[in-house]
């Protein structure tokens, strides 16, 4: 058809643009130019998958509405809401990943400017808890990150009620936190 010929003609179009920018041996592209050429079609062939920051998205990646097929948000917790809802506009579904007993992202070490107004004012401290009010929610019970169950004891009692199911130390022998005294230290 009509249609595939002229994505066809693009794609090879993108193809040589992508080779033409690998031999080159300075001045590049930039990625946010590639992805805006037609190049792109290629890109998405030869890298399905990206690993970026909110920040890295906001300026690499067109805001073309659902332009990804899926974004996962992980340690959503620590995102600002301000930041992920033109990350959500590019996507056409979305993971939200985190823990709502960590704490919220600081403002300790933004300017008095960017945080005034803004983030102090918002409703929600985090993505996460955002994400909790609008989509459905499912719980992970087993807590897999400690090499010994006596690590996260206080914080399954305190934040968790008891419900973190831990596994099993692989090394009993050793307890987690070990004080040892050496002489003429």
């Amino acid at each position: 058809s009509a249609e595939q010929k002229t994505a066809k003609w693009s794609f090879k179009r993108g193809l040589r643009l992508l080779q033409h920018e690998i031999d080159k041996e300075k001045r590049h592209k930039s990625l946010r130019e590639l992805l805006q050429s037609d190049a792109k079609s290629v890109v998405d062939i030869i890298k399905p998958v990206f690993l970026m920051s909110p920040k890295a998205v906001a300026e690499i990646v067109p805001c073309q509405k659902e332009s990804f097929d899926l974004v996962i948000f992980d340690e959503a917790s620590q995102i600002r809401l301000e930041e992920v809802l033109p990350i959500c506009h590019r996507a056409k579904r979305i993971v939200v990943v985190g823990d709502s007993e960590q704490l919220p992202p600081s403002n300790f070490f933004r300017s008095k400017k960017t945080t005034a107004n803004t983030a102090d004012d918002l409703a929600f401290d985090s993505f996460l808890l955002a994400a909790k009010t609008a989509f459905r929610t499912v719980s992970l019970n087993w807590h897999y990150r400690s090499q010994s169950a006596a690590l996260i004891n206080f914080s399954n009692s305190a934040f968790y009620n008891f419900k973190l199911q831990v596994f099993p130390s692989y090394n009993l022998e050793h307890k987690p936190l070990e004080i040892i005294r050496v002489e003429n230290a």
